[in-house]
């Protein structure tokens, strides 16, 4: 709390007067003590009067409270400063602490040994931070409200990988997925492929259009690298491949229309 001067309705303040003021100005002493935070959380350490360091105890608090212990500087009656907090769910977060909640730049490592590292705003993953899975998976991009969310770059141990856009923690805008031997690059909206892109299999062969969600069917026009008896395609496509109605161009110039099915014609004549 900040103190307040009052007028006095007094000619002169004698010098030892001042003198005296000034002297219970001086904070006291950090000495070993006991206090309880605003939250209710009971703190013992080494404190002169509601600021100092130690281990605060949150296990007698309300139930919705995260947190078991917080270990580092109380200013003010809250945690302030450099500080650990262990949660009730054996999470644990070490760097800057404000008003009571991690803000700043610091480590996150969860229970199950996901590990983050990065920006936090009153709690939350925010800003630029790297996110590292247990089973080898990684995000390393920007995050607001505890989301991915901005652009970054995701990668996972079967071989799938995002790089693009985010928003509200799924791919959304012209990003590039690479999945099973192809990459997909082009529109996604709120996690799934939706709109122009451009895909290109394990095998070379690239197709180009509309694609309407994630099974990638829709409509374009696929091309076929040399060796291949087709040489290319437009149509109707379903799981990247010529799926439907369409027109096949074979590599000897011969022409199909009709219906195709696993990117094969149905009875070409």
């Amino acid at each position: 709390m900040h103190p307040s001067v009052q007028r006095l309705n007094i000619g002169i303040l004698t010098v030892s007067a001042l003198g005296i003021a000034l002297s219970l100005a001086q904070p006291l002493p950090a000495r070993a003590a006991t206090i309880t935070l605003d939250d209710g959380a009971t703190c013992e350490g080494s404190f002169s009067g509601r600021n100092g360091n130690g281990i605060c105890v949150f296990s007698s608090v309300s139930p919705g409270n995260p947190y078991n212990y917080y270990r580092g500087q109380v200013r003010n009656g809250l945690p302030n400063g450099s500080g650990i907090f262990v949660y009730q769910n054996n999470d644990r977060y070490e760097g800057p602490v404000r008003n009571g909640l991690p803000n700043g730049r610091g480590m996150y490592l969860f229970a199950n040994g996901d590990r983050y590292e990065g920006g936090f705003v009153n709690g939350k993953f925010s800003g630029q931070g790297t996110l590292t899975y247990q089973d080898g998976g990684r995000y390393v991009g920007t995050f607001r409200n505890g989301e991915f969310s901005g652009r970054g770059n995701l990668s996972m141990p079967n071989g799938m990988s995002y790089s693009g856009p985010i928003r509200e923690g799924q791919p959304h805008g012209k990003g590039t997925m690479r999945f099973g031997g192809s990459t997909y690059s082009g529109d996604f909206y709120l996690g799934q492929v939706n709109g122009q892109g451009t895909l290109v299999n394990a095998e070379g062969i690239r197709c180009q259009g509309v694609f309407f969600n994630s099974l990638l069917s829709g409509k374009g026009t696929c091309t076929y690298p040399p060796g291949n008896p087709f040489r290319s395609y437009t149509g109707e496509l379903r799981g990247g491949q010529p799926h439907g109605k369409g027109v096949m161009v074979y590599s000897n110039g011969k022409r199909f229309s009709g219906e195709f099915r696993g990117g094969q014609p149905v009875n070409p004549q």
